[in-house]
């Protein structure tokens, strides 16, 4: 004589009925985290930022690049021009300064030597050149203009220092001809945008990127010399030298 056989409970993910000869699955943007559930009153709606198919027994977080809604079977891709890590609800607009495709989980930063001025910028090509006189770097919404005593050409991510001995006044300089050569009397280093006045007891010729020091036996009693002078007692000395040297040779 056969006996009946034992139910089956039904395992998380499903439920049924009483005279149930299968379990029903939980419909897709729900889940069912116990066991024994006996009717879809026991689905559990997913919440946004997560997503699950029929008979899921857990929510699925959305990876980056998606989002969802609460309950969603499915993620939903992120459009051109947004990004959303992972269990977002909605997109984020990618912000002045970088781009992205479709299914971005971050956006991407503007090149070095462009900008992107606007927001949801999709792709590469929104990119603008910084002009000459200007320059930025990564992720850039506007260039920078070259500041006194540097100068760039187009694209440039940083500008260039002034050589030494010479000097750029002004701003937004779009080449090394706006460079000033230094006058004699004055000096400069790389990146001035004036130049320096030598002081008393230095000179220096035109374009110096430093003064030069009176040497022993001279001397330079003002700012801004161009030579040394020699002082008086080197004076006699190289005449009283020449003398004697004239004087050896007419011995001869």
């Amino acid at each position: 004589m056969g006996g009946a056989t034992a139910p089956t409970t039904d395992p998380a993910g499903t439920f049924s009925g009483r005279g149930a000869s299968a379990p029903t699955l939980a419909k897709g943007g729900t889940y069912i985290p116990v066991t024994g559930a006996t009717s879809a009153a026991a689905e559990i709606v997913d919440p946004a930022g997560t997503y699950s198919r029929a008979g899921a027994s857990a929510p699925t977080i959305d990876p980056a690049g998606t989002y969802s809604g609460p309950g969603a079977s499915a993620a939903t891709t992120d459009p051109a021009g947004t990004y959303s890590g992972p269990g977002a609800s909605g997109p984020t607009t990618d912000p002045a300064g970088t781009y992205s495709g479709r299914g971005a989980g971050a956006p991407t930063l503007a090149a070095a030597g462009t900008y992107i001025p606007g927001t949801g910028a999709t792709s590469a090509a929104a990119q603008i050149a910084d002009p000459a006189g200007t320059y930025s770097g990564p992720g850039a919404s506007a260039p920078t203009t070259d500041p006194a005593g540097t100068y760039s050409g187009k694209r440039a991510s940083a500008p260039t220092l002034a050589a030494a001995g010479t000097y750029i006044p002004g701003t937004g300089a779009t080449s090394a001809g706006a460079q000033i050569g230094d006058l004699a009397g004055t000096y400069s280093g790389p990146g001035a945008s004036a130049a320096t006045t030598d002081p008393a007891g230095t000179y220096s010729l035109a374009g110096a990127s430093a003064p030069t020091l009176a040497q022993p036996g001279y001397y330079v009693p003002t700012a801004g010399a161009s030579s040394e002078t020699p002082d008086a007692r080197h004076t006699r000395a190289r005449r009283q030298k020449s003398w004697r040297c004239r004087r050896s040779y007419r011995a001869r």
